[in-house]
């Protein structure tokens, strides 16, 4: 009898949190990828915005100096960059802690707008292909083409008015919105499954603990 209390007990305290869990379930998940992908977005990309006409590549900023010697600078992580990227993170974060009830449609709306936001700083100024920097004594060139006209300025608003559109640039933080979106779906699709883990029949002399499985 003693045996049979103390199975009780213990049952008493483990069942609801097994409950709980497994009715969270989704909504961990949810959060656990969320906060992943925060992380990835908020440090996955750099830009060149604090070097003035230079182009990112070969993971530098870089110019062709008088020599005709390409040279750079490293690149800078964007400070909208991280800072939406961490706020990404930390809705994954609250959501995979609990900080609310379980739910579809709430998990999926606030894991949609977290991807809106890493599609947002992903989407910045950059120059066109084929844009070139050239260094002359003390001033650079920017010279790039658009359709059948070739432009050419030494001053730098000028280049970016010029030279510049808006573009997907950040592909990383563009990759990591995408995614937040289809776990979004994913989220959305689903199911809740609240239902009590374990079932327990406790009668006199006997105790049982049966799990009830649906295909």
């Amino acid at each position: 009898m003693r045996s049979a209390l103390i199975v009780f007990a213990v049952l008493a305290i483990v069942r609801p949190c097994a409950a709980q869990v497994q009715g969270r379930g989704p909504q961990i998940a949810t959060g656990a990828g969320l906060a992943s992908l925060g992380v990835y977005g908020a440090f996955a990309d750099r830009d060149c915005d604090n070097h003035r006409q230079t182009t990112l590549q070969n993971g530098r900023c870089e110019w062709r100096n008088s020599r005709g010697r390409l040279v750079g600078e490293q690149p800078d992580l964007p400070a909208a960059q991280v800072v939406g990227g961490l706020a990404v993170a930390g809705i994954g974060g609250l959501m995979a802690g609990g900080v609310w009830p379980p739910s579809r449609t709430t998990d999926a709306i606030l894991t949609a707008g977290a991807g809106a936001i890493l599609l947002a700083v992903a989407f910045d100024d950059n120059y066109i292909r084929g844009t070139v920097h050239v260094e002359s004594r003390d001033r650079r060139f920017t010279i790039c083409q658009r359709g059948d006209t070739s432009w050419g300025t030494d001053d730098a608003a000028e280049a970016a008015e010029l030279c510049m559109n808006r573009s997907f640039s950040r592909l990383n933080a563009m990759w990591a919105g995408i995614a937040s979106l289809g776990l979004a779906a994913g989220r959305w699709l689903w199911r809740d499954e609240p239902g009590p883990a374990l079932n327990l029949d406790v009668g006199p002399g006997r105790v049982r603990v049966s799990k009830t499985m649906g295909f």
